[in-house]
């Protein structure tokens, strides 16, 4: 009976299927995991301000860096305009992840098309100059730097707009 029941608990697991073979406790709380967790809590916090979708989320807390596919925001009327705002792609890039004294990095957000129906009345002269009605900014970059003993903070912002002033002459 001893010898029937060692058998059966040594056989278990392997009547188990091959996703819960391959998990450990090391997948529940491995730094990449936890830290696309805090992402998903971020997109849920952006969410009731902001209609947030988006494809694919990949986290390295060893590099630095945390990337989104696909991202997709619906900006209230209440704000602007009603209309859809797709990112093609999100990226997040730390200096140094391991700097306790420094935060520094890079956002990088590419191709987003923003209606011209969603501009506030202030960028009408922007609306008039945009080719169709789509503002396409194929790449916005912030860099931030701050000094937490310093308290000091710099941040630099840099884009590009395309198509703009791009009318067709009769």
């Amino acid at each position: 009976m001893k010898r029937l029941l060692l058998c059966s608990a040594l056989l278990a697991p392997a009547t188990l299927p091959a996703s819960a073979q391959d998990r450990s406790l090391w997948d529940l709380v491995h730094p990449d995991r936890i830290v696309a967790r805090m992402v998903q809590y971020a997109v849920f916090a952006a969410r009731t301000q902001v209609d947030t979708t988006y494809g694919d989320l990949s986290v390295s807390v060893l590099d630095g860096r945390i990337a989104m596919e696909g991202v997709e925001m619906t900006i209230p009327s209440g704000l602007t305009g009603l209309a859809p705002c797709p990112i093609a792609s999100l990226e997040m890039i730390s200096d140094d992840p391991q700097a306790f004294d420094i935060w520094g990095g890079e956002i990088a957000v590419r191709g987003v098309e923003v209606p011209t129906s969603s501009l506030p009345p202030e960028m009408g002269p922007l609306s008039a100059m945009v080719r169709g009605n789509t503002l396409l900014i194929p790449e916005m970059a912030v860099e931030y730097r701050y000094d937490i003993p310093s308290a000091g903070f710099d941040m630099t912002l840099r884009t590009t707009l395309a198509d703009l002033l791009g009318r067709q002459r009769s």
